[in-house]
């Protein structure tokens, strides 16, 4: 049996997106930035729903460090040109939220 679930930390590359769906729930949107060794930065498109969507929008912004915990999944769609994309992303369950600011010596290593 295949056990998919991951927990990721890292900082947010943009402000969260909070949105509604048509049924009324809400859902947010987080660009993760984990990184994957010195000069290397994984992009981890996040989703989050409901109550945490709302705590996630009022307390995060660009920068924030950020350690989530869901599952991963793929998304997937034709470009213009024909060719199928595959996007691996994430709906996280839960969101920790870390300091605002690192030391200064750290934040001249973030990827934005």
């Amino acid at each position: 049996m295949a056990i998919n679930s991951v927990t990721v930390s890292g900082r947010l590359g943009s402000d969260v997106e909070l949105r509604t769906t048509g049924g009324g729930e809400s859902v947010a949107s987080l660009r993760i930035a984990v990184s994957a060794g010195k000069d290397s930065t994984v992009w981890l498109e996040t989703t989050v729903w409901s109550k945490l969507a709302e705590v996630c929008a009022a307390h995060l912004k660009k920068g924030s460090f950020v350690v989530a915990s869901g599952r991963l999944k793929d998304d997937s769609y034709t470009n213009k040109d024909g060719v199928n994309i595959i996007r691996t992303g994430m709906t996280a369950y839960a969101v920790e939220f870390g300091p605002n600011r690192m030391a200064s010596t750290e934040q001249d290593d973030l990827p934005f």
